[in-house]
């Protein structure tokens, strides 16, 4: 590669980030110097290149979650807090709960008709 590849992500971190952008800067004076102190190399590498996951926040969250906990709080929903069991169909509750329901697998589902045989 002829240049900079990291140009890019450097001009959008100034750009976009600039908190960012001073603490890449930072840590990239300090590499610096450590390798000028250093002695060269003699097999030519610079070392392992780095990875975006420091400076790069997670779109996931670990959530400590399993099936007792989730039908516990739809039960707790219908029966404490006086919600109606059609609530459990609604789409915005759908879209919160179904990725959780996709996460712990094994045919589990939660529709007002499985809540309903677990409420006394």
């Amino acid at each position: 590669m002829i240049g900079n590849p990291a140009a890019n992500l450097e001009r959008h971190l100034k750009r976009h980030h600039s908190n960012e952008f001073k603490t890449v800067q930072q840590k990239k004076k300090i590499k610096l110097n450590i390798r000028d102190e250093a002695t060269p190399s003699t097999s030519g590498s610079s070392g392992s290149q780095e990875t975006l996951d420091k400076y790069v926040k997670s779109e996931f969250l670990k959530v400590k979650l399993n099936k007792e906990i989730v039908l516990k709080a739809c039960i707790e929903l219908i029966t404490v807090n006086g919600c109606s069991f059609e609530m459990l169909e609604y789409s915005g509750f759908k879209k919160i709960l179904n990725p959780i329901v996709n996460a712990i697998g094994n045919h589990f589902s939660v529709n007002s008709e499985n809540i309903k045989l677990l409420i006394p």
